[in-house]
């Protein structure tokens, strides 16, 4: 009976196929307890923050975004914790994800460009 179901291929193996000699950029250890901490709903924003301020690109992302016109506020916002507070889990999230993604990528431009 359990012939006719097929088991599924591990996706690591494709991914080592397609990647071939060229070893993917790991994350720094401060963004990934930042995204675990986003993702434990048992934390609260002022331990997020103490943990976003140990990395100054997420410190600055964090500040620039609420600062921005995007946000309209009256008053410049001027610590990581009241930022957290405007932007929120997702956002954050969002940010952190865009900061150490254009870290970690090549700085070179692509062919033709």
């Amino acid at each position: 009976m359990l012939k006719m179901f097929k088991r599924k291929q591990d996706p690591r193996a494709g991914l080592a196929a397609v990647l071939g000699e060229f070893e993917l950029p790991g994350f720094p250890m401060a963004v990934m307890e930042v995204l675990r901490s986003l993702r434990d709903p048992e934390k609260d924003l002022e331990s997020i923050a103490t943990r976003v301020e140990t990395d100054p690109g997420m410190s600055v992302g964090v500040l620039k975004m609420v600062n921005s016109a995007a946000f309209g506020l009256a008053s410049e916002v001027d610590t990581v914790g009241h930022g957290l507070a405007m932007l929120g889990r997702a956002r954050l999230e969002s940010l952190v994800l865009g900061v150490v993604v254009r870290d970690v990528l090549p700085k070179e431009p692509a062919a033709g460009f």
